[in-house]
């Protein structure tokens, strides 16, 4: 049995070609040489688990997944380094604005008289004359 070409028209030539199945086995029947294979796996249990191979697959696995998370380089290691930059960026940051905020107080002590004044006054205790200066203790209150 087998497959064989079956002309449309009915006639012996010319026309389309359709092929239809003449094998005629029963539904969910195999070939004689799949049948002898499911049987053995069957018959000798030899699992999944029963194969030293599967065995030897999975343990390499496990042994790669668990060197990616905790191995050097690794997913744990990449997301502390990650933290690390950000607490770094965010020092940068503030690093930079404080560097700016004195660049703008030099610019300005080289240009404002009175900022110079403000600086001696405060700093360095300065008067001008005939000014009187009194002294407050910082504990007490008046």
């Amino acid at each position: 049995m087998g497959v064989g070409p079956d002309r449309r028209d009915g006639s012996s030539g010319g026309g389309l070609l359709r092929f239809r199945r003449t094998d005629a086995r029963p539904d969910g029947a195999l070939p004689t040489d799949a049948r002898r294979g499911r049987e053995r796996r069957e018959e000798s249990g030899d699992g999944f688990w029963r194969k030293p191979l599967r065995w030897a697959f999975l343990v390499l696995l496990a042994g790669g997944v668990a060197l990616a998370v905790f191995g050097e380089g690794g997913w744990l290691d990449s997301r502390a380094s990650r933290q690390e930059l950000a607490a770094r960026q965010a020092e940068l940051e503030e690093q930079y604005a404080r560097v700016m905020a004195l660049r703008r107080e030099v610019e300005r002590l080289k240009t404002d008289p009175a900022a110079i004044e403000r600086i001696a006054r405060e700093q360095l205790g300065f008067i001008r004359p005939g000014e009187i200066v009194f002294l407050v203790p910082e504990g007490e209150a008046p």
